[in-house]
């Protein structure tokens, strides 16, 4: 059928003349390929019309293909008869809701940092013997590095003209390059090693189980559940959190979030597989686990663990806190201290120590600030602000406990201060630019607490009020603005299927709550209008 053809009649077919189901662990993208390939369709304004979406939203699924999308969802749902919660399977959504996190783009995206290719990766031996062909979800992530039906490498651009290859591209053709129509079949084969092929199944061991539906759990539950196997794991391998943070090369604070579900949710996901890697366990360990059972932790290694934090404190001249040891160990104090034994352990250590005399504490804190010192110089060699936090965790010590040192404090703050007013505009500018890609607060607090620098220190500049203040602007805007695209594309699926238009449907759709809709001006017009 030709494209015109095509594109004047789907409007009123309520089904596809072709709609074959997705097959396992297909990508959305893959999908999406295939029915327009098949049905004839060739243009952008046919893939509006195929899923019966407005631009902007196929220009959304475009910047973040294989997202959960919803409206796409929907639309694809109703012209293949396949069911929502299959579709919804071809993207990241069963991924999101193993480790609890919310599935907005710009906030997911934070998570899946580091871990998709942004082009096609493929197996030109898949693409040959599967029929249909089709392009695997799991290809999209780079902690897989080779196919292990066929033992070779995924490919990342086209085995004829070297050129990279999108995810979408028109007109759709599936295993051909767009640049040199090459057949993606006939790609070079790169044998894999035996340590990759090894890699290669436990990632796609791994990959298969995160990508399959979840049974269950509320999203928080599953990801403190996930937590507490963590921590189960670590405390079996007497690992300290500083010494899996040195592990991992990261900050304690993402491996507190990990295990703790912390509210900035810092972790990505391959944070996660890594920290599984070190822990010598698979993934599927960590999630195959009973979220009503109680990891069991042996008392012995528990005690040897906080035998180890309080020698560490020791010698850092921090205090023995139930505080500090618990965020050693990386268990709750409260928890922590059930065990009779422990308190007993703590109370002799104590009572064992001898009073630090007036000139020890001044020798102690002569000590501190060197190291401080030493911290600054090794940040600023880097070329990275030397900010309170870095400056503890290359000392060893929590910012709070450098704090408590009179002149270490000061120190730190001439530090917070020493930048010029320019300079301050522009990290607080960089800030404010990476809140926005991450999609996380743009409130002072936050700003604040990612610099350093206290949220009234903030409020006191003029210059960087107006910095944040026109970004929250912009952001309430931009939100305001989304809100309305995605009731207008309510009200056209509505429409377009003979359906009633009223406050109640379209809050279903959109997903929020009719007092949301009904205080904003513009919507309010739009039901108006309607009636």
């Amino acid at each position: 059928m030709e494209t015109a053809e095509f594109e004047a009649l789907h409007s009123i077919w309520k089904r596809l003349p072709l709609h074959p189901p997705p097959e396992p662990f297909e990508s959305m993208t893959s999908y999406l390929i295939r029915l327009a390939e098949e049905n004839g369709l060739r243009s952008m304004s046919g893939f509006v019309g195929l899923l019966r979406i407005s631009y902007g939203r196929l220009t959304s699924i475009c910047t973040f293909p294989d997202y959960p999308d919803p409206f796409a969802v929907t639309g694809l749902s109703q012209i293949t008869g396949c069911p929502e919660e299959r579709l919804q399977q071809t993207t990241f959504m069963p991924l999101a809701l193993r480790f609890g996190r919310g599935t907005a783009p710009h906030t997911f995206q934070q998570f899946l940092a580091g871990s998709l290719a942004s082009g096609l990766r493929y197996c030109p031996c898949c693409l040959a013997e599967h029929s249909p062909a089709h392009y695997s979800l799991l290809w999209r992530f780079l902690a897989l590095p080779g196919c292990t039906e066929h033992g070779i490498q995924l490919l990342d651009q086209c085995g004829h003209c070297q050129s990279p290859l999108p995810l979408l591209s028109f007109p759709p053709k599936l295993a051909r390059c767009p640049t040199c129509q090459g057949d993606l079949r006939r790609g070079p084969v790169r044998r894999q090693s035996s340590e990759a092929q090894r890699l290669s199944h436990r990632r796609t061991e791994a990959l298969q189980m995160l990508l399959s539906p979840l049974p269950g759990l509320p999203d928080q539950a599953q990801a403190k559940m996930i937590g507490k196997q963590y921590i189960a794991k670590r405390l079996k391998l007497a690992l300290l959190i500083s010494e899996v943070a040195d592990l991992l090369g990261i900050d304690q604070s993402v491996v507190r979030d990990m295990e703790q579900v912390s509210k900035l949710r810092s972790a990505s996901l391959k944070d996660y597989l890594r920290y599984a890697d070190a822990l010598s366990c698979s993934t599927r360990e960590i999630f195959d686990a009973d979220p009503n059972q109680e990891a069991l932790i042996p008392l012995n290694q528990v005690f040897k663990l906080v035998e180890a934090a309080m020698q560490q404190l020791e010698k850092q001249g921090m205090h023995l806190t139930r505080r500090n040891i618990s965020n050693l160990v990386g268990m709750e104090a409260d928890r922590l201290w059930d065990y009779p034994r422990m308190v007993s352990g703590i109370s002799k250590r104590l009572q064992s120590q001898i009073p630090q005399s007036q000139a020890e504490k001044i020798e102690r804190e002569e000590e501190v600030v060197k190291l401080v010192e030493q911290a600054i110089e090794q940040l600023k060699a880097k070329g990275v602000r030397a900010s309170q936090r870095r400056i503890a965790d290359l000392v060893g010590m929590t910012h709070w406990a450098l704090r408590a040192y009179p002149r270490v404090k000061a120190r730190l703050e001439q530090q917070a201060s020493s930048l010029s007013p320019l300079d301050r505009h522009k990290v607080v500018q960089e800030a404010v630019e990476q809140a926005r890609v991450l999609g996380t607060s743009l409130s002072y607090q936050s700003i604040g607490e990612r610099l350093d620098i206290s949220a009234e220190t903030l409020r006191r500049d003029k210059r960087i009020r107006a910095i944040i203040e026109r970004a929250q602007k912009e952001s309430r805007q931009r939100r305001e603005n989304e809100l309305v695209s995605r009731v207008e594309q309510a009200i056209e699926e509505l429409v377009s299927q003979g359906k009633k238009v009223t406050v109640s449907s379209v809050c279903q759709l959109v997903g929020v709550d009719h007092r949301v809709l009904e205080r904003r001006p513009q919507i309010r017009e739009l039901f108006l209008v309607l009636r």
